[in-house]
C-alpha cells in the first residue's frame, strides 16, 4: 500500500527531505553510495518477470491499491547487489536508500541516515532476480511461492505470492543492525531507534490478501535481541539496547480459512509516514499533558487496521506505533475523540467496522496519559456522527457529546438525538468517576453538525441534519453554557449546511467561522460560502472557498489563519469530484473583511480525512478517502515557511525577497513574497501554469495564473490580451466542462459567449469518443466523429487492402495502414498497395516484393550475375584477350564496353558467330538483369554472358595450341 509524506507549506506543498535525526560520523556501509547509472538494461523486463507480476496484479485487483506501482528512478550495479534510487510523488530524493540482492537468498539493505538494516531471508532459494514494470521479482523462492519487491521513496515493500494452502504463513529473517541504538516491539510491529529514542526505520505488521479480496493481519516476533514494549512514545526516554548485532524477526499470519493464492505483504520502511495502514473517518488529537505531551494521536475510523493507533512527533517529523484499542473494539464511521487537559484521550461512538449492524455503538475508551494504554469506560447513549468537545464543568474536565444518530438511516423512531451528555473520567461530587451525565436537550435533533468552544467558554453548535417526516438540512444554531448547564437558541445561519466546518477564532470573544458544507446530502449542493458569528449574529462574508467543499477538513493555525483542505465538490464531467486543493482564510482585525487565498495542493485528493494544528509546526493532514479507498499518506502545512527573515531562516530555508523561502532564489518574474503566498517562488498574474501551487494568487485556471478562482459556468482566464483576468469563455469553448453534451462531451453543447451554454456544437467531423480502431473486418477502420447535430457517430473507412487482415487507424488523418503482423503470408503492402511475392517495382526493376525481408517496403533483388554488385544501371565491360592469358574483370555494375574481343590469334575454330554481339551494350535499368525471388535472370544478360564464355573458351584453346 502506498506510503507518502509531503510538507504543505504556507503557500503550497513543500518537500521534507529528512527529519530531525541525530548525526553520525560516517555511513554504515559505503556500498550504498555507488556511482549511479541510468542503464535501462540493468532492470530490463523479462518474460518470467511479466508472468509472475501478472498473476500478482490479477490477485491484487480484489483490493485496489494493495499492490502499488514501483517508483524506481535509477538502478546501478555494485558486486552482488543492485542499488536503487526511488522518487515519490512529492520527494526530491528518497527518504531511504536501498540495495537489492541479485539472488533471493541475499541480503536486502535498507538505509536511512546513519542507520542500516541488512535483511536476509531464511530458507529462500538462490533464485535470480527478474524484472517487470520496475518491480524486482524472485521466482520460486520456496515451493509454490514467488517474491516481488517494490521500491518506493520511503522503503521497500515485499509481496510473497503463496499458491498452496498453509496452516501458518511464516517468513523468517536475519536482520543485521547497523547504528541501531535500540529496538521497540509494540502491537506486533518492530521499530529501530536512534540513541534519542527516535524511530528511524520500522517493519510494520504483515498483511495477507486472499483470492476473495479479504485481508488478514499478522504479527512480528523478535528473538536474539532485547527490545522495549512500552505503549508510550519512544522519544526522550532511555532505549533498550539490542545486546546483539543480529536479530531474528519472524512474520506470521494465520493461514487457515484463507482462499488461495494469497499475497503476503511485509515491508521495511522509514517512519516519516504512518505505518502500512490506511485511514478514513478517523480523528487526530493533540495530547495536552503526560508522557506524550505535544504529540498527535491518530485514532479510530475505517481502514486496513481500524483498531490501531499511532503517535506523531512534530519535533522529529516521525511516527511511532501506539497501543491498539482494547479487545476487539473498533470505532468506525461517525466516531469522535477529544483530548482533555490531563493528557487523557476520550474516544466514543460510531458504527463498528466489523459485522453488518446498522446500529451505532455507545462504547467509550480512554487512553491513560502516563502509560499510553487504552481501557474501556462507561457506555454512553448509542450515537454516531455526533459532535464532541472538551469542556470544564464544576472544575472537572469532561468530554461533551452532542446529538448524533442511533442508526444508519432515519425514521420517526430513529431520528437524530436532541440529547447531549458529559463524560467525566474524574467526576465532581456526588457524581461517580468514569460516568456519563445528562447535559440536557437541544431544541431539535441534530447529526452531522459541528460544535466548537468559543472564546468565552460557551459551546456553539451549528448546521447538520434532522428528521421529522423527512430529512431536513439545518441552518440553525444553538449555544450551551457549561457554567449554567443550559441550552439557548442562537441566530440561524443564512445557508443550510450539513458536514460543514466550524472554527472558533482566537481570543476571548465568542467568534467563529462556518464554511462550506452542503444544502443536501449531495456534492452537487456543496457551497463555497463562509459566515461569521460574532456572538449575537451571523454575517455572510465576501470571501469564498475556491471550490465547493463538503466532507472536508479545517484547522486554525498559530497565527489565527484558517486552513481548509480537500472534500467533495461537483462538476458536470465527473459529477462528484474529490479535491486536493487547499484554501486559507485570513480573518485579519475584522473578519467581515477577511480574505481568502489559495494554499496550493496536497499530494493527493482527500475527503473524510483528519487535520490538526500542531503548534510551532503547522497543520498535519492524514489519511482520508482518495477518492474511494482509504489512504496511508500524511503531509504537513508548514507555517515556518514565509515568515519574515529577521536574523535568518532555520530548517534549510533561505531569505528571499524578505521572507524565509523554500528556494535559494526565484526565477526572473517570480517572487517569494506574494501576499498570502509567502515562502515559495510564485508566478505573477497571466503567467502559464499547471497547478495552483505555481501562482501568486493561488489559482491556476485554464493554464494561466488567474486573479481569482474564476468558478461558476462558462469562464476562462486565458483570453488573448487578458491573460490572468477571469472573463466569459468564447463561443464554442467549454474550459471548465460546464456544458453537457448530447452523446459525447466533445460534440455536445458549448459556451455561447454570455456565460451560459447553448446549442453551439463542435464542427462536423471533429474526432470524438474512443480512439480509432480496427473495425474487425480486416480492411476497415472505425472512425468516430461529431455530426452537425452534436452527436458522436461511428463510421467506417475502407482501406482498400485485400492482402491484409489487420489494420491500424490514424486518428489525425482518418486513414488506415496495415500492421506488419497482419499482412497475409506471401504479400507486401507498400504505399497502401498490395504486391505478391516476387513482384518487381515498376519504377526500379532491382527492387522487389520479398516478404521475408520486408512486408512494408521494397527489397533489393539479388545482384546481377557473375557476382557483380548491381546498381541498376549497367553497361558490360569486356576484356581484351591478349592470347597469352585469361583476364577477368569484376562487373562493377556501371561499365564501359571496350569493344569486341580482339584475339591476336585466329578464331576460325570458334565459328563465325562465336563472338557476335559480345561487345554490344546490354539493356539499361528498365531491363536490369537481377535475380528476382523465384525467377531467373534477364534473358538478354544470359545470352551475352553465354557468348562471352564461349569466346573465352576458344581463346584458351588457341593459347594451348600456341604453347604446345
Amino acid at each position: 500500500m502506498r506510503r507518502l509524506l509531503s510538507s504543505l507549506g504556507v503557500i503550497g506543498l513543500v518537500v521534507l527531505s529528512g527529519c530531525a535525526r541525530e548525526s553520525a560520523p560516517t555511513p554504515v556501509s559505503t556500498s550504498t553510495e555507488p556511482v549511479l547509472t541510468a542503464d535501462p538494461q540493468i532492470a530490463a523486463t523479462t518474460p518470467l518477470g511479466i508472468e509472475v507480476l501478472g498473476r500478482a496484479r490479477e490477485l491484487s485487483r480484489k483490493l485496489p491499491g494493495f499492490l502499488p506501482e514501483a517508483t524506481i528512478e535509477r538502478v546501478s550495479l555494485a558486486s552482488d547487489t543492485m542499488h536503487i534510487v526511488a522518487r515519490g510523488a512529492r520527494y526530491e530524493r528518497s527518504v531511504v536508500r536501498m540495495a537489492l540482492p541479485r539472488k533471493a537468498d541475499g541480503a536486502l539493505k535498507v538505509q536511512a541516515g546513519a542507520m542500516e538494516l541488512a535483511v536476509t531471508p531464511r530458507g529462500f532459494s538462490p533464485s535470480g532476480i527478474e524484472w517487470a514494470e520496475h518491480v524486482a521479482i524472485y521466482p520460486d523462492v520456496q515451493p509454490g511461492t514467488s517474491a516481488l519487491r517494490l521500491v518506493a521513496a520511503d522503503g521497500v515493500e515485499d509481496f510473497y505470492q503463496v499458491d498452496g494452502a498453509r496452516e501458518v504463513l511464516s517468513f523468517s529473517y536475519d536482520v543485521a543492525l547497523g547504528n541501531v541504538a535500540g529496538l521497540r516491539v509494540i502491537d506486533g510491529n518492530v521499530e529501530f531507534l536512534e540513541q534519542s529514542g527516535n524511530p528511524v526505520l520500522r517493519m510494520p505488521r504483515p498483511i495477507a490478501l486472499d483470492a476473495r479480496g479479504e485481508t488478514r493481519l499478522g504479527r512480528l516476533t523478535v528473538s536474539g535481541c532485547a527490545y522495549d514494549t512500552k505503549a508510550t512514545g519512544p522519544w526522550g526516554r532511555p532505549v533498550t539496547k539490542p545486546g546483539a548485532s543480529t536479530c531474528t524477526v519472524v512474520a506470521t499470519i494465520d493461514g487457515r480459512g484463507l482462499s488461495y493464492p494469497v499475497l503476503v505483504d511485509p515491508a521495511w520502511q522509514a517512519t516519516t509516514n504512518t505505518a502500512k495502514r490506511s485511514h478514513a473517518y478517523h480523528k487526530l488529537v493533540r495530547i495536552e499533558a503526560g508522557a506524550d505531551s505535544g504529540k498527535v494521536l491518530l485514532v479510530g475510523g475505517t481502514g486496513s487496521e481500524p483498531g490501531a493507533t499511532e503517535l506523531f512527533n512534530p519535533t522529529t517529523g516521525t511516527w511511532a506505533i501506539a497501543s491498539s484499542l482494547p479487545g476487539t473494539f473498533t470505532l468506525g464511521i461517525g466516531m469522535n475523540a477529544v483530548g482533555l487537559p490531563s493528557g487523557r484521550v476520550v474516544a466514543a461512538g460510531g458504527f463498528p467496522t466489523t459485522g453488518t449492524t446498522s446500529t451505532a455503538q455507545g462504547v467509550t475508551i480512554v487512553r491513560d496519559p502516563t502509560t499510553g494504554a487504552w481501557s474501556t469506560a462507561a457506555t454512553m447513549t448509542s450515537r454516531a456522527w455526533h459532535a464532541m468537545v472538551a469542556v470544564t464543568v464544576d472544575g472537572k474536565e469532561a468530554a461533551l457529546a452532542i446529538g448524533g444518530q442511533p442508526t444508519t438511516s432515519y425514521s420517526s423512531t430513529t431520528a437524530p438525538w436532541k440529547s447531549a451528555e458529559y463524560y467525566f473520567p474524574v467526576a465532581p461530587p456526588p457524581i461517580t468517576d468514569d460516568s456519563w451525565v445528562n447535559a440536557g436537550n437541544m431544541t431539535a435533533g441534530r447529526t452531522k453538525g459541528r460544535a466548537v468552544v468559543l472564546g468565552d467558554g460557551r459551546v456553539l453548535v451549528a448546521g447538520g441534519e434532522s428528521y421529522g417526516t423527512s430529512t431536513t438540512y439545518l441552518e440553525t444554531a444553538e449555544l450551551y453554557s457549561p457554567t449554567t448547564k443550559t441550552w439557548s437558541a442562537a441566530p440561524s445561519m443564512a445557508t443550510r449546511r450539513t458536514q460543514l466546518e466550524l472554527v472558533a477564532l482566537d481570543g476571548t470573544a465568542p467568534r467563529a467561522i462556518a464554511a462550506g458544507g452542503s444544502t443536501s446530502n449531495y456534492a452537487s449542493s456543496a457551497v463555497t460560502s463562509l459566515e461569521y458569528f460574532d456572538g449575537t449574529s451571523w454575517t455572510t462574508l465576501t470571501a469564498k472557498l475556491s471550490t465547493p467543499r463538503w466532507q472536508f477538513a479545517s484547522a486554525r493555525l498559530d497565527d489565527g489563519r484558517i486552513l481548509f483542505t480537500g472534500g467533495q465538490s461537483y462538476n458536470t464531467t465527473a459529477y462528484t469530484h474529490v479535491n486536493n486543493t487547499a484554501d486559507i482564510f485570513i480573518p485579519g482585525a475584522t473578519p467581515t473583511t477577511g480574505t481568502m487565498t489559495g494554499a496550493g495542493s496536497m499530494s493527493i485528493e482527500r475527503m473524510f480525512h483528519a487535520m490538526a494544528n500542531v503548534p510551532g509546526t503547522g497543520a498535519l493532514v492524514v489519511g482520508g478517502l482518495a477518492p474511494s479507498t482509504e489512504t496511508t499518506s500524511s503531509e504537513i502545512f508548514n507555517t515556518a515557511i514565509g515568515g519574515a527573515c529577521g536574523t535568518g531562516c532555520a530548517g534549510g530555508l533561505t531569505c528571499v525577497d524578505g521572507v524565509c523561502c523554500t528556494s535559494t532564489g526565484c526565477p526572473e518574474g517570480q517572487t517569494c513574497a506574494a501576499p498570502g503566498r509567502e515562502g515559495v517562488c510564485t508566478k505573477p498574474k497571466g503567467a502559464t501554469c499547471t497547478s495552483n501551487l505555481e501562482c501568486a494568487s493561488g489559482y491556476c485556471v485554464t493554464g494561466v495564473c488567474c486573479e481569482n478562482a474564476c468558478t461558476g459556468g462558462c469562464k476562462a482566464c486565458n483570453e488573448a490580451g487578458k491573460e490572468g483576468t477571469c472573463t466569459l469563455a468564447p463561443v464554442g469553448a467549454d474550459p471548465g466542462g460546464f456544458c453537457t453534451g448530447t452523446s459525447d462531451p466533445t460534440c455536445g453543447r458549448k459556451c455561447n459567449g454570455t456565460g451560459s451554454c447553448s446549442t453551439v456544437y463542435a464542427a462536423e467531423g471533429t474526432p470524438c469518443g474512443s480512439s480509432l480502431s480496427d473495425a474487425g473486418t480486416g480492411t476497415f477502420c472505425s472512425i468516430q466523429s461529431c455530426t452537425s447535430y452534436g452527436s458522436c457517430t461511428t463510421k467506417t473507412n475502407n482501406c482498400g487492402l485485400t492482402c491484409t487482415t489487420t489494420v491500424t487507424c490514424n486518428e489525425a488523418t482518418k486513414t488506415c495502414t496495415p500492421t506488419t503482423s497482419g499482412i497475409k503470408a506471401g504479400f507486401c503492402v507498400i504505399a497502401n498497395e498490395c504486391w505478391s511475392y516476387g513482384d518487381i517495382n515498376p519504377k526500379d526493376s532491382c527492387q522487389v516484393c520479398d516478404p521475408p525481408s520486408s512486408k512494408t517496403s521494397w527489397s533489393t533483388a539479388s545482384s546481377c550475375l557473375e557476382g557483380g554488385v548491381d546498381t541498376g544501371t549497367e553497361e558490360d565491360t569486356f576484356v581484351e584477350d591478349t592470347g597469352t592469358e585469361d583476364t577477368f574483370r569484376e562487373d562493377t555494375g556501371t561499365t564501359s564496353d571496350t569493344g569486341s574481343l580482339d584475339d591476336t590469334g585466329s578464331l576460325e575454330d570458334a565459328g563465325e558467330d562465336a563472338s557476335k554481339g559480345v561487345g554490344d551494350d546490354l539493356p539499361e535499368a528498365s531491363t536490369c538483369g537481377c535475380r528476382v525471388p523465384g525467377q531467373g535472370g534477364s534473358s538478354e544478360v544470359f545470352g551475352a554472358l553465354f557468348a562471352l564464355g564461349l569466346a573465352l573458351t576458344v581463346a584458351a584453346r588457341r593459347r594451348r595450341e600456341l604453347d604446345g
